[in-house]
């Protein structure tokens, strides 16, 4: 008789399979990060965006009219002294993970003015701003591009001398794919539109990909197979499967459009397609919805909050963008809130500022929350059981760090740029 070289594993006890599925079960629940006493943070805002990477979450620009929020946030100071512009905030604060701290950065260069409701993503270690407005809303609304490197901390205002420029929009979604940077939709303020523009990183010029108005030439009625542009629009979001844009929700001053079906815009015949998605079994589709977040990882799409002109949202959603089904989570957002903010972690983890909490529009968060949208590896499971084990390592010598084992990529993660 043959003798197996080692036993056979046991089964696993009930107790200890029901907690393994409980904590996994944990990560997928909304936290909300305490606010600190005495520390340093962004004041309450709306119409703002932020951009995540391994070690710290980076929040820009924004809006609040409240005087009275404005007066106890800043301690009742000299607003003329205040390095903000009533009531934008031309500013960048990061939060890093590792201490759970915020910092308001010193940047040098041109920083953009339009700081509400522009568009903004992360490209390896540079920030990409577009568009945006001043206020009031539409007077000084922006067509340029500035970029923030975040090892130098310099502004760069990027300008072309080219004949063609999309029109001066806020509201707008971007997206890069490969040297391009696209940019679909917005509202000067006054008026909406449905154009794709392309801006080439390499050459430094702007193109047009689609101009809305061919849609709709005056006495010309289109084939019956022709796929016309989503209907102008701002506040939406737009993804990329390297080869299509997606355009997701969004809508107008008193209108929010449906997520049912999805416009894909093909980039090599530069034509339009409506595909419907795929409802969730349980839950049906998204609602109607204008002003949400929006994280793309890898090829699946996460949406936040929003509203419509009936209600605001605290959902979750996932999109696939390999079938386009669409998924609820059983988590929610702290509450309803539009005008938030949301960014993703290379290894999955969303954050959630900030945002309006009231349909009248008065009442806005500085609240900040995360969720994990998939299972971590094994590395960052080890690095939040340490921080939580271990909140003051932040203060620990360096060298003390790594006489304990901790490689230097990790230990880079508790400073702040």
């Amino acid at each position: 008789m043959i003798r197996p070289l080692c036993r056979p594993p046991r089964p696993e006890p009930m107790a200890a399979k029901n907690f393994r599925m409980n904590r996994i079960g944990e990560l997928f629940e909304l936290k909300t990060f305490p606010e600190k006493k005495g520390g340093k943070k962004p004041c309450p805002r709306s119409g703002h965006r932020c951009v995540a990477d391994k070690k710290g979450l980076y929040v820009f620009g924004g809006y609040n009219p409240n005087l009275d929020t404005l007066k106890r946030h800043y301690d009742d100071c000299d607003f003329e002294a205040l390095d903000i512009i009533i009531p934008l905030f031309n500013e960048l604060w990061e939060f890093n993970f590792a201490s759970c701290c915020w910092r308001k950065m010193k940047t040098s260069g041109p920083m953009p003015t339009e700081v509400a409701s522009m568009a903004m993503l992360l490209v390896g270690s540079t920030i990409v701003v577009y568009g945006g407005t001043g206020f009031p809303f539409g007077f000084t609304s922006s067509n340029k591009i500035y970029t923030l490197n975040l090892r130098s901390l310099k502004w760069k205002k990027h300008v072309t001398e080219e004949e063609y420029s999309p029109i001066r929009t806020y509201g707008s979604a971007i997206c890069v794919n490969k040297e391009n940077l696209y940019v679909y939709g917005g509202t000067t303020g006054w008026s909406y539109t449905s154009n794709v523009d392309c801006y080439n990183m390499d050459s430094l010029s702007w193109s047009s990909v689609y101009d809305s108005s061919i849609d709709w030439p005056p006495g010309y009625i289109q084939p019956h197979d022709y796929v016309q542009s989503p209907k102008p629009r701002y506040r939406h979001e737009m993804v990329s499967d390297r080869e299509h844009l997606y355009i997701l929700g969004g809508g107008r001053a008193t209108v929010a459009f449906e997520l049912e079906t999805i416009y894909i815009l093909n980039l090599q015949s530069k034509s339009w397609e409506r595909r419907q998605s795929i409802k969730d079994k349980k839950h049906g589709y998204p609602g109607r919805r204008r002003c949400f977040g929006c994280c793309q990882l890898s090829d699946n799409v996460y949406i936040s909050g929003g509203l419509n002109e009936l209600m605001m949202f605290d959902d979750i959603w996932r999109l696939s963008l390999t079938d386009l089904q669409w998924t609820k989570f059983n988590a929610k957002l702290l509450f309803p809130t539009y005008f938030h903010a949301a960014a993703v972690t290379p290894s999955g983890c969303m954050f959630i500022h900030g945002g309006v909490k009231t349909l009248t529009g008065d009442k806005r968060s500085l609240k900040l929350s995360k969720i994990w949208l998939v299972v971590p590896n094994l590395l960052e499971l080890c690095w939040e059981k340490i921080l939580y084990y271990i909140p003051s390592i932040c203060r620990i010598p360096e060298s003390q760090l790594m006489q304990l084992g901790l490689p230097q990529h990790i230990i880079s993660r508790l400073k702040f740029i």
